[in-house]
């Protein structure tokens, strides 16, 4: 048996194909087909063969096995090069780079939203608390139960715990630098902390309190603060301007027309005893609340914003720079411009 009737046979073997005839190779041919085989075979073994078995006849000649054979190419589709993965890879980098903060954004604004749905439905209970006991809350000192309005906010409609938190600052306070009887101040991002002086009962809250409707006289205050309280209804002459709860760091605030916001607007306090506007000039909403500004400079215009419920029962998200334009107190007269940083 010949060279060439045993590398057709062996090629009949392979590929189920024969030669025949004018088809059969010659031995000028044997080292290329055989080349090509060998070169086939290392890539995808048939593949060749099972091509050339479905040509016309007039093209199965040794030229036709070598146009085939040089026209073979590697099935590219059965995976990527590493340049290929490397581009996929990096488009990928590149499209993460550019949603995650938009996603973080979305993230911010849907608990903004939470946040300002809790103002409302807290300005609502305590709407409910006024018309079902015909006053405010009174001083925390005074209460009977020695509790902050949120203890009798909460006794009064059961939903309140669930509305107490911003989702924004629902963390506790790791503050340890001002506060009494275990009680300690928030942060733009954390909760404070109110332990009753009475039964020690412990409460975290997110919201503010606006100090001038509470009932009766001022615990350890001058007396000369009672005539900015709003001492009926009909003090109040701009109810759809005048907030009851805002977004702050402490249980309750004091804010005149002359209180200045305070350098450090993560933490909040001008000094221990400021019970001002300073308690809630956070930007809690429409800024990076991890990044608030530790020490603004005198003149800087103020970032973020509040969430606030007014009188009327409308809440709104207000920016920091407008807070001087609600009307805090009975006796408020909005200041342009605002006090400055001290």
């Amino acid at each position: 048996m010949s060279h060439v009737t045993q590398f057709c046979r062996t090629s009949q073997g392979i590929s189920g194909w024969e030669f025949s005839g004018a088809d059969v190779v010659h031995l000028s041919d044997f080292a290329f087909v055989k080349s090509a085989v060998i070169v086939h075979r290392s890539l995808k073994t048939e593949s060749i063969f099972m091509r050339l078995k479905n040509l016309p006849a007039r093209q199965k000649t040794a030229a036709g096995v070598r146009r085939q054979a040089a026209g073979f190419r590697p099935d590219s589709s059965t995976g990527f090069t590493l340049i290929e993965l490397l581009v996929v890879i990096a488009i990928i980098a590149i499209l993460a780079a550019m949603l995650l903060p938009a996603l973080s954004r979305a993230k911010d604004k849907a608990k903004s939203i939470q946040c300002l749905s809790n103002t409302k439905q807290l300005g609502l209970a305590y709407l409910m608390y006024a018309q079902d006991f015909g006053k405010n809350f009174p001083f925390p000192n005074t209460i009977p139960q020695g509790d902050v309005w949120l203890g009798p906010l909460m006794a009064n409609a059961a939903n309140v715990d669930a509305l107490r938190l911003c989702p924004i600052a629902s963390t506790p306070t790791t503050r340890t630098d001002f506060g009494f009887n275990g009680s300690q101040y928030g942060r733009a991002d954390q909760s404070w902390k109110y332990v009753s002086a009475v039964n020690a009962k412990v409460y975290y809250g997110s919201y503010t309190y606006n100090g001038w409707f509470y009932n009766g006289d001022f615990y350890s205050m001058p007396a000369a603060y009672n005539s900015f309280k709003f001492s009926s209804d009909t003090a109040v002459k701009n109810p759809s301007q005048t907030p009851t709860f805002a977004d702050g760091l402490w249980t309750d605030c004091f804010p005149f027309d002359t209180s200045p916001p305070p350098k450090n607007l993560y933490e909040g306090l001008i000094s221990g005893s400021d019970q001002g506007m300073c308690r809630v000039t956070v930007p809690r909403h429409g800024s990076t609340v991890g990044h608030a500004p530790l020490s603004l400079p005198s003149g800087s215009k103020l970032p973020g914003s509040v969430n606030i419920v007014y009188v009327d029962g409308h809440s709104s998200q207000v920016k920091l720079e407008d807070l001087w334009n609600q009307y805090w107190n009975a006796k408020w007269t909005p200041p342009s411009p605002r006090p400055a940083v001290p």
